[in-house]
């Protein structure tokens, strides 16, 4: 689940390859968009303007321009997110992390890790990305080098978040 930028809808996706849109005052269903696959590994995520949406579903990601209802990009990868400025997008896909430009259309960056990765997320900065895989996260400088990983006595790692003034990462974990 991910809360729209203006926090007025909840953007959801289910198993049974549906992604919904949610009104949070009153909490009826806007929209629903059939991805047309089950599976696991489900993400949502709303793009900065408000206007689109991201909604991963058994290894791939499709881009759903939320006022028209349709979906206008789709491809591989498990864990799927905007920059906060809407500039870059990033897609996860097993040990492989593949920046794109904003829309997304090009691939821009792209970097391999060691690990097979479960989630990612955008620092404020738009520069930097935070990853995370069983026990490892990783902070990788797109622009100007290699991942690195950041050490720390965590095992399986399930998701990682940055505050939105960027002093604070926050990444889940079972002990």
């Amino acid at each position: 689940m991910h809360l729209s930028p203006y926090g007025t809808q909840l953007a959801s996706a289910a198993v049974d390859g549906t992604f919904r849109v949610w009104d949070v005052a009153s909490t009826p269903v806007v929209q629903t968009l059939d991805v047309q696959r089950r599976g696991s590994g489900l993400t949502a995520a709303w793009h900065p303007n408000g206007q689109r949406a991201v909604v991963t579903l058994d290894g791939r990601w499709s881009v759903w321009d939320v006022v028209r209802g349709k979906v206008v990009q789709s491809g591989h990868g498990t864990n799927a997110c905007w920059s906060h400025d809407g500039k870059r997008f990033v897609a996860l896909q097993g040990s492989q992390i593949v920046v794109w430009d904003g829309e997304p259309t090009k691939p821009t960056h792209s970097t391999q890790l060691s690990d097979s990765v479960g989630a990612g997320c955008w620092h404020p900065d738009g520069r930097r990305l935070f990853a995370c895989s069983f026990g490892k996260l990783w902070s990788w400088d797109i622009e100007s080098g290699e991942p690195q990983e950041i050490p720390l006595k965590l095992r399986d790692m399930l998701c990682v978040t940055v505050h939105p003034d960027g002093r604070w990462l926050l990444a889940g974990a079972t002990y």
